[in-house]
């Protein structure tokens, strides 16, 4: 399995940083604590952080359609409490 992660193509941190558009501490931060449960694998050789392309990528993706299905809920959310402010006027609340 290391051989495979040493042939692999991959990222170090800032590369990583870089190629996403964000700051070097986002990327820690997504490989230590996560994001909304996901958390980007990561790896030491030689004393340095990487990530595999293929899994920032796949991180990145299921950022994508957390955040659709994120949107989805708020209209949803939105929509309920539209109709809770009807009933409470309709009450005269």
């Amino acid at each position: 399995m290391s051989q495979s992660i040493l042939d692999a193509d991959r990222l170090s941190l800032s590369q990583a940083a870089r190629k996403v558009g964000v700051h070097v501490s986002t990327i820690w931060r997504w490989t230590l604590h996560g994001v909304q449960g996901r958390r980007l694998a990561s790896f030491h050789v030689g004393g340095r952080r990487y990530v595999l392309r293929e899994e920032l990528e796949r991180f990145l993706e299921a950022g994508r359609d957390g955040s659709s299905k994120g949107q989805a809920d708020r209209e949803e959310t939105g929509r309920r409490a539209s109709v809770a402010a009807e009933q409470l006027e309709q009450f005269g609340i």
